[in-house]
């Protein structure tokens, strides 16, 4: 498994601000979408899930932040389709593809999906062979822990959830039926607050391999990705973001943001792939 966090700092073959060397000629960076960046780079195999909140086509205005990955695979803003105290904070203007448009936290708010349960790709992700890539902009203040995403934490197994640990490092963990973690690992760089991040995790578990990345194209951290006696069930709650499981544990710190989130499933992206994503899309937010 592995998993990658890159900070915003100029990485190799990228030239003067607002310029990225796309052989065999140089082209001027825009604000792009999300699934636009995606497309143009190749990257849209096995992608099972885009949200992006600059993306009109994915966020205007109501209860359901929209996958844009052609799947179907929605979002409720809050618990359910009603409004409601956990009901994450859109700001900015529809389809403004700047650092603007993201959603706010609250200390207690969530996005759920829409779907009756979760899919066989959100439940693979916990199961033995497992192989997917989870990519977000996001903006996380204080200190966690606080949850990026999940099906489950130890009390409500098996699953597995992402998440920033007290320390504020970009943590994965992954919880057979009784709760026990067969697998965790965590970035050596931490998170830094208040700032523009492309945050990600990839995980190969059948090669053993496993990576974490903060402010990607920057820091890099491989680790054993191998599963520990893995779960053949389901987990028993829907894929959750902002929290690390359906029951709310460990919620977003109050103001902290996400623009964006996707996910791949059947595919570990490589580290070249996952910098050409980041340097496609990081003039939206600054870095």
């Amino acid at each position: 498994m592995q998993h990658m966090a890159l900070a915003g700092g100029v990485a190799a073959g990228f030239s003067p601000a607002g310029w990225a060397w796309n052989a065999p000629r140089m082209r001027k960076q825009s604000n792009v979408k999300m699934i636009t960046a995606l497309t143009e780079l190749g990257l849209t195999t096995n992608l099972k899930l885009c949200l992006d909140a600059g993306d009109a086509s994915s966020y205007t205005s109501g209860q359901t932040w929209t996958d844009v990955s052609a799947n179907g695979f929605d979002f409720y803003r809050g618990s359910d389709a009603t409004t409601e105290t956990t009901d994450p904070t859109f700001n900015g203007v529809a389809g403004g593809r700047s650092s603007k448009e993201n959603f706010t936290f609250d200390g207690g708010d969530r996005f759920v999906q829409t779907a009756g349960s979760a899919p066989a790709w959100v439940n693979n992700m916990h199961k033995d062979n497992a192989l997917f890539t989870v990519l977000t902009w996001a903006n996380l203040t204080g200190t966690g822990p606080e949850g990026l995403l999940g099906t489950s934490t130890l009390s409500n197994p098996p699953g597995f959830n992402i998440s920033r640990s007290t320390p504020g490092a970009l943590l994965v963990g992954a919880y057979d039926a009784g709760g026990a973690t067969i697998r965790t690992f965590a970035t050596d760089d931490l998170i830094e607050a208040n700032k523009w991040q492309f945050l990600g995790i990839t995980l190969n578990e059948p090669g053993g391999a496993g990576n974490s990345y903060a402010n990607i194209g920057e820091s890099f951290k491989t680790a054993n990705g191998a599963y520990t006696a893995p779960a053949a069930t389901d987990a028993p709650g829907k894929l959750t973001l902002g929290v690390k499981s359906i029951a709310g544990t460990h919620p977003l710190n109050a103001g902290s943001k996400i623009a964006a989130m996707m996910i791949w499933e059947g595919t570990c992206l490589t580290q070249t792939q996952i910098r050409s994503i980041y340097h496609r899309t990081r003039t939206r937010f600054g870095v």
